[in-house]
């Protein structure tokens, strides 16, 4: 397989990673290095002897068609949209994937980009990607044509807001034999062009989600499965399974056996969803600046791996006593609380008591260095976590029925 697409700095304050080789096409051929993978790339000089350690180590044989200048992505929190520095940097050399088999990402770097291939798989990785703002995608007409895109991608694809909608026009105006649809703690949505056939495949719940790289994980395990003969909902599946394993923190490249078609051990069983969206109350402060912009991107996060959100302050608004009946209201039509605990708010601590009196799964994050406050939480059945992102796909997992990690 040749793979081509992105490597990148990468930098996460929150938890303190740092990946000095990251991006999606280097992570994809990480994932895929104990197969057949010759990888393309764009670094600029400097990084070029870190490009060649890391791909030496894996055994990834790499071209390098070089940039003006470094790239790399700076994440306030993972589940926060980065801030990407060198985005305006160009390739030295047009961009050229040409094989049998491709496995193609879009990438930050402008100039000219040719995809040639008899079977394809390519992931826009954003909708500021060629795919959405020119006349035609930057491949030749390949044989065979999957499309691994995110939810908020497809539906821009369309300009549609139902997922299915636009999946099964997305496959139609491009001619893919396939569009596979990354709908996070969801899990994806296969949609087949000839037969017009879509199919939810579940997600896998872990106990923790390593969500940065987790889509070009997919990506990669798809492709593989794929072009390897397997139908695309067993692809899908096969990804979805490997997606598990990584996010899970069980390592960066597939063993020989699920390179040879065993599904990697993902910890816990398919959800059986049917791509059922949970309705998610958002508690958590909203007095300052700080604690609304908390609020606003928890939210966004949320919505965008796979639930809809009840947000007091913006369902209902600030206001005094008179709103809590409103707020009560839409916490009893909800499928599970996400709760935010640091700074230990008073209201926040009456809803996910109010939820828990109504057998309605609690999750909280932050509050880790007050332990004797979480007491009455923990021993109800709420988790809590660290970690503010796999907190919140464990509410959307918890709202769709899995038990407590």
């Amino acid at each position: 397989m040749i793979i081509g697409g992105g490597t990148y700095r990468e930098e996460v304050d929150s938890t303190g990673h740092r990946e000095d080789v990251g991006g999606s096409g280097f992570r994809a051929a990480s994932l895929l290095s104990g197969a057949d993978v010759e990888f393309v790339t764009a670094v600029e000089d400097g990084f070029t002897p870190l490009l060649e350690g890391a791909c030496g180590l894996l055994g990834i044989t790499t071209r390098n068609v070089g940039r003006d200048r470094a790239v790399g992505f700076h994440y306030r929190a993972p589940f926060v949209e980065p801030m990407i520095r060198g985005n305006a940097a160009s390739l030295d050399h047009p961009f050229d994937v040409a094989g049998e088999d491709v496995l193609a990402f879009g990438i930050v770097e402008r100039g000219a980009r040719q995809i040639t291939a008899t079977t394809l798989v390519y992931d826009p990785q954003s909708t500021d990607d060629a795919l959405f703002t020119q006349e035609r995608p930057p491949w030749d007409a390949p044989a065979r044509l999957a499309i691994s895109a995110n939810a908020m991608e497809t539906r821009a694809f369309t300009g549609g807001v139902d997922v299915e909608d636009a999946a099964r026009e997305m496959a139609e105006t491009l001619g893919a034999e396939v569009v596979v649809t990354k709908a996070g703690a969801r899990g994806c949505l296969v949609t087949e062009r000839d037969s017009q056939r879509q199919t939810w495949v579940g997600a896998h719940p872990t106990a923790t989600v390593h969500k940065l790289g987790s889509g070009d994980v997919f990506s990669a395990a798809f492709a593989h499965a794929w072009q390897r003969g397997s139908e695309p909902v067993d692809a899908a599946r096969f990804a979805s399974a490997a997606t598990a394993w990584w996010c899970d923190g069980n390592g960066v490249q597939l063993s020989p056996a699920a390179l040879a078609g065993e599904a990697p051990e993902a910890g816990s069983d398919e959800l059986d969803n049917a791509g059922r969206a949970p309705l998610i109350y958002l508690a958590g402060p909203f007095f300052s600046i700080e604690q609304r912009w908390l609020i606003d991107q928890c939210k966004t996060f949320l919505e965008s791996a796979g639930a809809r959100v009840f947000s007091p302050v913006h369902e209902i608004g600030l206001g005094g006593p008179e709103v809590a009946e409103a707020d009560l209201a839409g916490l009893s039509r909800c499928d599970a609380v996400f709760a935010i605990l640091d700074g230990w708010d008073p209201g926040t601590l009456f809803e996910t008591g109010w939820a828990t009196a109504r057998s309605i799964p609690v999750v909280a994050a932050g509050g880790m260095g007050h332990a004797e406050g979480a007491t009455m939480l923990l021993g109800t059945g709420a988790e809590q976590h660290a970690d503010y992102t796999s907190a919140m796909y464990r509410a959307i997992w918890r709202g769709l029925g899995v038990g407590a990690s």
